[in-house]
């Protein structure tokens, strides 16, 4: 069990939030003006491992998550997820060297977005489903707004003061949101917001959207089929992990990954092709070049390293939930939190690591009890991690500097987490269902406080 001292050390559940003159040419002064307010961004998307996650423990036991994610956060009741358990032993049936399928006609592009002022937040409230930010100031919210008296639609909101002001910059009559447990479950629904970059980024679901002028319009993007389950963008390429047609009971086959360059128009290169059905959960995680894949089944768990092909990984014990993590630097050995159920609702926790990507991996960490299950886990830096948990009791986040020989209890109240993400440096951002916004930390998961969203 966690130590009782570390009991001690709970605090509260979150917070709400807290030119000069020139003489010479007139031209001249004012480009002059104009590049001394261009501030440089990041090249890369924050390692925002998303989403959809733990969104039915309460109905089954084995309950985990479905990722969908670099930086998913709710506004309301968002439970991102769905259970995943063990690790498959049977052989892995790779794609072998990376194959070009057929892709369906390209759909014409979507219509200019309408104003912000043809789409409210919903009932008053912004159920967001999704958030991928592009550094510390600048995240953009996939939401769930008010577009008509009788309909709502998905509505994309943007911060570029790190959350002081969200601007509605688009919203998307023709599509629907994913209900709160993530997975797109009928046509023309979106459950997933990635970016690439600042103009560069994709909506995923049942169906596959793209913008490259920053959000205003978006166009269907060919890809081989499916329903999209976890999507990660990364230098310069974008994974997209894919099922068959999903309800809320989980996902029929076959699992597919596809790559594309940020650039391209289209993702047709398959680099995983499997013939699985009874898919209960995906996550993603992105490191350099590389994905690790963790996928729930019927009869297990699978997991994946994704390169150019697809190889299996074996991390953790037969049975246990798996979650990856990595620095979002990419610093520092890959990681991987092995968690088995046990008897009493409860999961055992503990930590195993490789330094030569998932090749092998390292002894585990001591084994330590928490109650309810694992609903997700992000690392800061190397050794520091945090990780979170739902269950009848409510949720606590748990944090470790010391590579899992010890947790300590950061935040512990009735609420049930769902999802937990690095976001670079030590920032840390968090989802939980029934909150009014999502949680973030600035302090590696020490102290959190509730960001509310404002459109």
């Amino acid at each position: 069990m966690i130590p009782r001292d570390e009991h001690d050390d709970l605090e509260t559940f979150g917070r709400l939030m807290d030119d000069p003159t020139r003489r010479d040419d007139p031209v001249d002064a004012f480009f002059a003006r104009e590049r001394e307010l261009v501030e440089d961004l990041p090249g890369h998307d924050v390692h925002l491992q998303g989403v959809l996650r733990a969104g039915r423990t309460g109905r089954r036991r084995s309950t985990g998550w479905l990722v969908a994610g670099a930086a998913a956060v709710a506004a309301v009741a968002t439970a991102v997820g769905v259970g995943m358990l063990g690790t498959g032993q049977e052989e892995l049936r790779p794609a072998g060297d990376p194959t070009t399928v057929s892709l369906p006609e390209p759909s014409e592009a979507t219509t200019p977005a309408p104003t912000a002022s043809r789409a409210e937040p919903a009932d008053g409230q912004l159920l967001a489903r999704s958030v991928s930010a592009g550094d510390d100031r600048t995240r953009a919210v996939l939401g769930e707004a008010r577009c008509s008296a009788e309909t709502t639609c998905p509505l994309l909101l943007r911060t570029t003061d790190d959350g002081q002001s969200w601007i509605n910059t688009a919203a998307l009559p023709d599509l629907s949101v994913a209900p709160p447990g993530g997975i797109a479950v009928a046509p023309d629904q979106v459950g997933i917001l990635r970016w690439a970059s600042a103009d560069t980024g994709y909506l995923a679901g049942s169906v596959l959207r793209r913008t490259t002028d920053g959000g205003t319009t978006w166009a269907d993007m060919p890809y081989p089929g499916g329903t999209i389950v976890a999507t990660e963008v990364a230098d310069g390429v974008v994974h997209l992990v894919s099922a068959g047609e999903c309800t809320e009971q989980g996902c029929a086959g076959p699992l597919r990954v596809y790559r594309a360059g940020t650039g391209d128009s289209s993702a047709d290169v398959v680099v995983l092709d499997e013939d699985v059905s009874g898919i209960t959960g995906a996550q993603l995680v992105v490191r350099g070049p590389r994905a690790y894949l963790s996928v729930g089944t019927a009869d297990g768990s699978r997991t994946y390293r994704i390169g150019e092909q697809a190889e299996h990984l074996e991390p953790c014990d037969e049975g246990d939930s798996v979650f990856f993590g990595t620095p979002a630097d990419g610093e520092g050995p890959l990681s991987a939190l092995c968690g088995t159920p046990g008897d009493d609702g409860g999961t055992s926790i503990r930590v195993r690591t490789s330094t030569d990507d998932g090749v092998t991996w390292s002894p585990a960490s001591p084994s330590v009890a928490v109650g309810g299950t694992i609903a997700g886990y992000a690392e800061t830096q190397p050794g520091t991690a945090v990780a979170v948990t739902r269950g009848e009791a409510g949720g606590r986040a748990l944090r470790t500097t010391d590579g899992g020989a010890s947790w300590r209890v950061a935040k512990a109240d009735s609420v049930q987490w769902s999802w937990v993400a690095a976001g670079g440096d030590d920032r840390v951002y968090g989802l939980a269902d029934d909150s009014e916004g999502f949680l973030e930390s600035t302090d590696g998961g020490q102290s959190w406080r509730v960001e509310v969203l404002a459109p």
